[in-house]
């Protein structure tokens, strides 16, 4: 049996404040990271790396209920931002190699999201042949 393997980061983006940041970090179980001075009045940037081999959370813990409930990363994360900037969540994964997965998706304070996956270039590639395409996956 083989078990799905995800890998997951951000870019890095100012926050409106450190602490709540920290705090939603801790909440969905994320390593806060921080970019290093840039020079003399740089604007702080931070970002997250994933934890356990967790892939974009889905949900979190509730202490109060003892168990996991469903949640709204992207929407979470997009109130931590400060107007203009974006925030960017890559993951990776596999399951052997069986399947590679890839997924890209950005998020603004506003909570506008777009995302991208390694599978859109199918749809791109259908125009370069005529023969049927396989998957890469099996």
């Amino acid at each position: 049996m083989a078990n799905y393997v995800p890998l997951m980061r951000s870019n890095y983006f100012a926050v409106k404040s450190r602490a709540a940041f920290e705090r939603f970090c801790k909440e969905y179980e994320l390593h806060a990271i921080a970019m290093e001075e840039r020079g003399a009045g740089a604007e702080e940037l931070v970002g997250f790396l994933g934890s356990d081999e967790r892939g974009i959370p889905r949900s979190k813990y509730d202490a109060a209920k003892e168990d996991w409930v469903d949640a709204d990363f992207f929407g979470d994360l997009a109130k931590q931002l400060k107007p203009g900037w974006v925030a960017v969540v890559q993951e990776i994964g596999y399951e052997k190699l069986r399947y590679l997965v890839g997924v890209a998706v950005a998020v603004n304070a506003a909570g506008a999201v777009v995302a991208v996956s390694l599978n859109d270039i199918y749809k791109k590639a259908k125009r370069l042949g005529k023969q049927p395409m396989t998957p890469c996956e099996y």
